[in-house]
């Protein structure tokens, strides 16, 4: 025989999708499952098995095909999301969920979610809500903010503030800030993909508040600038003071922008850990807005925060 027929051969030899079902390894364990999503099951299994074949591969066996649709329900019962030990000695560890829920959160989950909620309904005067409002006192609290708004995760909210505050404008940020944090977000293709205009100043490890008042310019549309959480530059370096930043784009009428990404909310020194800035610290810097993560140093389910001045927050709540 050809050796160019011999794929063609053993496809035919696959064994037919109601068969494996009707085998009894499946048949045992059908009545877990609605029978539709077992033959699509089985037909996904089978699909595995003849790009198997094509590549040059033998055909199953109708015990073999069986068996792993088996296998398949049983995973798909179990769930992919599973409980496991974090050894890597990273606390905040990306792929292991970031930050463990305290159980009073999720105590306090239980006794919401199972049924209806007030979501976006205001219990005082039984007209529509705002889902926000559950969230601005508690962060104002936290903070010190006037308001704030959450969205899908840090980099949403970058494309968020860019989008609303500098579409078809000038985003002045330091070069020694144009990070890419996991996932392969890049800062400079968050702040293109949302509309703006990357404008960098300064050099890598040396960037002062005149490189940005020079980079200005009547297209200008948000000063930015980026925590470098994960990395650090050493020796001959300078940035900006916090302060002398927000009162340049007070100056200037500009809005200033800091995205802290892991987001402390308390001074982690205290702990024997590294000093971070802090959120309750940029916003009393006079930055217009700053930006972290929900799943980190505050130990939330995954989100973005946006925290900062009403007027600014509210620019981006409409958008």
């Amino acid at each position: 025989m050809d050796k160019t027929e011999i794929p063609g051969a053993n496809l035919r030899n696959l064994p037919q999708v109601d068969k494996v079902i009707r085998h009894p390894l499946v048949q045992a364990i059908q009545d877990k499952i609605h029978p539709d999503i077992l033959a699509r099951l089985a037909r996904r299994e089978l699909a595995f098995f003849r790009e198997e074949i094509i590549k040059g591969g033998a055909a199953p066996s109708i015990e073999t095909a069986a068996q792993a649709v088996a296998d398949g329900v049983s995973q798909l019962l179990a769930g992919s999301v599973q409980r496991v030990i974090n050894g890597t000695g990273v606390i905040l560890n990306t792929n292991l969920g970031r930050a463990p829920l305290p159980m009073s959160a999720v105590e306090r989950l239980n006794q919401t979610l199972p049924g209806y909620c007030s979501l976006e309904i205001d219990l005082a005067t039984g007209k529509r809500g705002e889902r926000t409002s559950h969230l601005e006192l508690l962060l104002s609290l936290l903070t010190g903010c006037q308001s704030a708004i959450v969205v899908n995760n840090n980099a949403a909210a970058v494309m968020l503030s860019v989008s609303a505050l500098a579409s078809g404008k000038e985003v002045v940020v330091s070069r020694g800030e144009l990070i890419e944090i996991g996932g392969s977000f890049r800062l400079p293709d968050v702040i293109t993909s949302a509309g703006g205009i990357l404008k960098e100043v300064g050099t890598t490890n040396r960037t002062r508040v005149d490189d940005y008042r020079n980079a200005i310019s009547a297209n200008t549309g948000l000063l930015l600038r980026c925590h470098r959480s994960n990395y650090e530059i050493r020796g001959f370096t300078e940035q900006p003071k916090l302060a002398e930043l927000a009162a340049l784009a007070e100056e200037v009428s500009i809005p200033f922008i800091e995205d802290l990404g892991s987001g402390a909310v308390i001074d982690l020194a205290g702990f024997g850990l590294k000093d971070e800035p802090t959120v309750p610290d940029v916003i009393q810097a006079g930055a217009d807005a700053v930006l972290f993560s929900g799943d980190k140093l505050l130990g939330g389910l995954q989100s973005g925060i946006i925290a900062g001045k009403r007027s600014v927050v509210e620019r981006l709540k409409r958008h």
